[in-house]
């Protein structure tokens, strides 16, 4: 199953994500109802961005670390933290962020 997030820069980062797709038979859905993933949500009408998720993509296009490739370690990265949330999250081994559904 592929998972598509898009979040505002790092707004994902240390809150709670919220997702347009589960798995049913997932942790949040009940074994019994086992299928395909379904959309549970207007994917169509996007949610207001937080201003704590504003504030921190200003702050990280300020500092030019938008990106993963120009900080020392992935540790140091807000991509590759959210990445990991992300994974945590869904209980997939791999997740990568993308500027857009066409990229993917």
């Amino acid at each position: 199953m592929v998972v598509t997030v898009l979040a505002a820069a790092a707004g994902v980062v240390g809150a709670a994500a919220s997702f347009a797709c589960r798995k049913k038979g997932s942790a949040r859905e009940p074994a019994d109802k086992a299928g395909p993933t379904m959309i549970t949500k207007n994917i169509k009408a996007t949610d207001p961005t937080p201003a704590a998720g504003i504030a921190e993509a200003v702050k990280l296009m300020e500092s030019g670390k938008l990106y993963r490739y120009n900080v020392p370690s992935a540790d140091e990265s807000t991509v590759s933290l959210c990445e990991l949330e992300v994974t945590q999250y869904t209980g997939h081994k791999y997740c990568v962020a993308l500027n857009s559904c066409g990229s993917a």
